[in-house]
């Protein structure tokens, strides 16, 4: 069971960060932010939802992985 929590847990983060990811920011965090075509595109908003969806789907694994029983390795 230890490793079903650890998997649940790193799997967790990792969709939390990917979504907080795709949440837009707005201009102004740094002046070389604007030369990415990935944050400009964030920026615009196309995937805030997805961002929403994943860091809900990844703090929801995260929770899970707290409640099940026994200790990470």
């Amino acid at each position: 069971m230890g490793r079903l929590k650890l998997i649940l847990r790193v799997g967790g983060v990792l969709c939390f960060a990917c979504g907080l990811m795709l949440i837009p920011l707005g201009y102004g965090i740094s002046p070389k932010r604007d030369l990415s075509a990935f944050n400009n595109i964030v920026d615009l908003g196309v995937f805030f939802k997805t961002g929403l969806l994943l860091v809900a789907i990844g703090a929801a694994v995260s929770v899970v992985s707290l409640l099940l029983p026994g200790k990470v390795e």
